[in-house]
């Protein structure tokens, strides 16, 4: 499948397991209910709840459905995705399904991840706690053999998980030239770099919508990624590909999207 990316910031969140990751996220929330309100255009723009629903197609074909939530109360974010199977790669996945959460908190326009959870099928849980307090970020899992990460790593400024990045790429102001961003999937952090490709008007199953098309910079070998994204009603990512070394496209595409 493909991976893509608070004025009041908390230290990391020591606890586990789905049931944690939502104590932890309303806990933010009750928290940040006693700070005087002082809101801003950039939060009062973000939507309390979007729902929305993507088609995943590898190739051409599709293989998952993808149900993602986006919820905020106050300063506090909660996004949740879980893709299904359909077809015959739901007879080959055995109705096992691929889990994502990322919460934290609004951080100016943007989001500022605080815990990131990623669940694919029976297999145990990767799970990294960004530390904005001390400036690192902390693995569950350590990577696998010969891989770099032990556990944690410093945390620059602005680093994303792999749910929480389009969603912020649809919020933040972008610059003309290329930069990097640091991205984290649950085991390590990784720095990419991308750049703006086009302002394009983009027809989906879920409607049309004037997005920004932006890109990952790689090399010859390195996988591609580009995303399109809507800056307005809804910052939502409306459409995300990716090329993977082998030759394989998989594309993810908005087929639905409820404000409610």
């Amino acid at each position: 499948m493909p991976d893509q990316p608070s004025p009041h910031p908390s230290g990391s969140l020591r606890c586990a397991g789905r049931g944690c990751s939502r104590r932890a996220w309303l806990g933010a929330a009750i928290a940040l209910a006693a700070v005087p309100a002082r809101p801003t255009l950039a939060l009062n723009s973000l939507e309390p709840r979007l729902s929305l629903a993507y088609s995943l197609a590898r190739s051409g074909l599709e293989i998952a459905r993808i149900e993602e939530q986006f919820e905020r109360s106050g300063y506090a974010y909660r996004l949740t995705s879980e893709a299904r199977a359909v077809g015959l790669a739901a007879v080959l996945a055995r109705g096992q399904s691929w889990r994502r959460e990322s919460s934290g908190l609004v951080h100016g326009a943007t989001l500022r991840p605080e815990l990131f959870v990623d669940q694919r099928g029976t297999q145990p849980p990767q799970r990294a706690r960004f530390d904005w307090t001390a400036g690192r970020v902390v693995f569950d899992r350590l990577a696998p053999a010969g891989e770099e990460a032990a556990g944690e790593a410093p945390l620059p400024d602005g680093a994303l998980d792999r749910l929480s990045f389009p969603y912020a790429l649809a919020r933040l102001p972008l610059p003309e030239s290329e930069w990097d961003i640091a991205i984290t999937d649950g085991r390590r952090l990784t720095t990419y770099r991308y750049r703006v490709v086009a302002r394009e008007t983009l027809q989906v199953p879920g409607g049309t919508f004037d997005t920004v098309h932006v890109a990952r910079v790689s090399g010859r070998d390195e996988p591609g990624a580009d995303i399109w994204v809507s800056r307005s009603p809804s910052p939502v990512p409306v459409r995300i590909r990716v090329r993977e070394t082998d030759g394989a496209l998989f594309e993810q595409t908005l087929l639905g999207l409820n404000r409610a």
